[in-house]
Parts: structure tokens; sequence; C-alpha cells
């Protein structure tokens, strides 16, 4: 999906997270500063993730 205002088009990004241990919880933030912690969200599945991007008209 993509909404356009201006130069500006968004749209998402899916983002999967994997481990090789089958049996890890992996635990996430989206701020980029905070470190997960246990009681952060845990990741069950693709995430998606908005994503801005320019282009010219």
């Amino acid at each position: 999906m993509q909404r356009h205002a201006g130069t500006a088009a968004i749209s998402s990004q899916q983002i999967t997270i994997t481990d090789a241990t089958a049996w890890a919880a992996i635990y996430y933030t989206t701020d980029g500063v905070t470190r997960p912690t246990i009681n952060s969200a845990q990741y069950t599945g693709p995430i998606l993730s908005p994503m801005e991007t320019t282009h010219s008209s």
C-alpha cells in the first residue's frame, strides 16, 4: 500500500526475524534506543514497518 504526498511515498516493509535455536524467545523494541527485555514485545511473526521513500514527479 502506498500513499503519495508530494514527492514522498509511504509503503510497508515486512521484517522477519529468525534464530537457529527453535525454542528461543525473541523480544524486540521499535524505538531504536531501548534494548529489549522479557517485558518487551515478543516476536511471533512478521512485523510490518512503514518505510518512507522519495521519488521525482
